[in-house]
């Protein structure tokens, strides 16, 4: 799915900065901006957020996500412009993915414990993210069917990961040593 990161940012002086991007057209192309991403999690978090991105691209080949014209627009949960449904869909998708990029990463053994608490406080706040999307996707969204499989497939893990995410606190503590995970 992805095939190139490059590394890249704006001009000297220019007005408009970019962390990331990735575009339908470069499908398989990453762009990353050094500047914004400064460590290795963040790295990881913008590489689940625009191959994300990529995912869709190549599901929406011959489908849209929904029926809602381009010239609507809505409050997105990663950007401070309003954005057409499709954009607010594809943010409240790669939001998930970014949540389970941190939270996998923060489970994963890999990570100091100063990483493991940003990873888990950049999961909280993507998690935030995709409830902020998801909110305007259920109120003004037109979905397609592949627009909704996308939408419920994030939806499900996130329901999912929360409960497994619940669970892993209460089973964690003191009490709950040495006893087996319901």
């Amino acid at each position: 799915m992805v095939s190139d990161v490059l590394l890249a940012q704006a001009p000297p002086g220019a007005s408009v900065e970019f962390d990331g991007a990735s575009h339908y057209q470069f499908w398989g192309l990453l762009l990353l901006n050094p500047k914004h991403h400064r460590d290795r999690l963040a790295v990881a978090e913008v590489l689940a957020h625009e191959s994300g991105h990529s995912v869709l691209f190549g599901m929406c080949r011959e489908q849209v996500l929904s029926d809602n014209a381009d010239e609507e627009r809505y409050p997105s949960p990663l950007r401070v412009d309003p954005r057409p449904m499709d954009g607010i869909i594809h943010a409240t998708y790669v939001s998930a993915r970014m949540a389970w990029a941190m939270e996998s990463l923060a489970e994963s053994g890999c990570l100091s414990p100063a990483e493991r608490t940003a990873a888990l406080q950049a999961a909280a706040d993507d998690r935030r993210r995709f409830h902020a999307g998801l909110s305007t996707v259920d109120e003004h969204a037109r979905l397609t069917v592949l627009g909704r499989e996308v939408i419920e497939g994030a939806r499900a893990w996130i329901q999912r990961s929360s409960q497994l995410t619940t669970r892993r606190g209460r089973d964690h503590r003191p009490e709950n040593e040495g006893r087996p995970v319901p």
